[in-house]
């Protein structure tokens, strides 16, 4: 963040001295571009950040000039590089290693395999299923099992209409409840759940005939 300070300062100078030189000044298009960015950040919800990314640009010229400052002292330079290729190398050893272990929820790891068992079931024994999850899956389900879209459309309710982000209770014979909704588990139902609900699932072998298989972060719950 000092970086981005000292450049959006040294920006700023420099493109000051343009307009008193009066020459056309890019940096202080560079700053309006920045400012506009902020300013247009406030107008929408946090989950459309992504709105943004063109800041990206700016914040990465500011990062250049505000290193750049160090340039005419080598020492300096010199540290400030090796730091940089320090901190590469670890996001690398990290990312190639460690970050895949921990982000493969957050990506549905296993989701694809227990919606193939989850279906196969369906086909053999004409049961619904019941999907378990914080967002419906609908779009995920469209794509590995390649459903019609006039299927889906004809079928589809939602649970927020309208919005700009809707998220679906069922269509076919897929039905979408959140983890800690209170759910009734019966048999003749195939659900498919987060791994960290496996406990809950559990406890109901004791009284109904069920049967849990595990696909990487998710299991399917199937009556034997």
């Amino acid at each position: 963040s000092f970086k981005i300070f000292l450049g959006i300062y040294i920006v700023y100078k420099q493109g000051v001295d343009d307009l008193r030189n009066k020459n056309i000044s890019l940096k202080i298009f560079l700053l309006l571009i920045f400012i506009w960015g902020i300013f247009y950040s406030t107008l929408f919800p946090a989950i459309s950040s992504n709105r943004v990314n063109y800041l990206f640009f700016p914040i990465t010229l500011f990062i250049v000039s505000g290193i750049s400052c160090f340039t005419s002292k080598n020492k300096i330079l010199t540290i400030v590089i090796s730091t940089f290729f320090l901190l590469f190398v670890s996001f690398e050893f990290f990312y190639f290693t460690k970050y895949n272990e921990l982000a493969k929820n957050n990506f549905s790891n296993g989701f694809k395999e227990a919606l193939q068992e989850a279906n196969k079931n369906h086909l053999l024994k004409g049961q619904n299923i019941h999907i378990l999850q914080e967002n419906s899956e609908e779009s995920k389900i469209l794509f590995y099992s390649k459903i019609n879209n006039s299927d889906f459309i004809k079928t589809v309710k939602w649970k927020n209409y309208p919005s700009s982000y809707l998220l679906a209770t069922s269509f076919l014979h897929y039905n979408f409840f959140t983890a800690y909704d209170n759910i009734n588990i019966r048999e003749n139902i195939i659900y498919i759940a987060p791994l960290y609900t496996r406990n809950h699932f559990i406890n109901e072998l004791r009284d109904k005939n069920l049967k849990i298989s595990v696909f990487g972060e998710y299991i399917v719950v199937t009556t034997n």
